[in-house]
């Protein structure tokens, strides 16, 4: 006796045989990647601690020297209320100091004055900075 499959039989067969070769090799993809993560994860461990950055290792070398140092007692803060001088004393102060601050406004306007005799002896600002901080004007001309 001779079987004869039909078209529809064969094709039945076909789909079965790629979907029972399907399962197999998804089976055996599935214990393939078990066994490659189970040998590179020492690696992976490794590689996925990076290295403080910058900004965390300054801090951690700051908390080191921080640790190190002993601790100084600091001595009370005094801020009185009051001025510890008498007023007297300390408007004759006032005044010396004001006095001082009028010599060196006058020693200011001599600095000017000096400045505006150059610009009457023909000579540019250019000219008296180049001399003064020994930069090349060549370009600037």
């Amino acid at each position: 006796m001779h079987v004869r499959f039909t078209k529809f039989d064969r094709c039945i067969a076909y789909v079965a045989f790629v979907a029972g070769l399907g399962g197999v090799l998804v089976q055996l993809a599935g214990l393939i990647v078990a066994q490659a993560v189970a040998a590179a994860s020492p690696h992976l461990v490794q590689l996925a601690s990076s290295p403080p950055s910058r900004a965390e290792q300054r801090q951690a070398e700051i908390a080191a020297i921080v640790e190190r140092e002993p601790k100084a007692e600091r001595a009370a803060t005094f801020v009185p209320d009051a001025p510890l001088l008498p007023l007297h004393v300390l408007a004759a102060q006032m005044d010396l100091a004001e006095v001082a601050d009028r010599g060196v406004k006058r020693g200011r306007r001599a600095r000017l004055a000096s400045a505006a005799s150059t610009r009457a002896q023909g000579r540019s600002a250019a000219d008296v900075f180049g001399r003064n901080f020994g930069v090349l004007l060549v370009a600037s001309r």
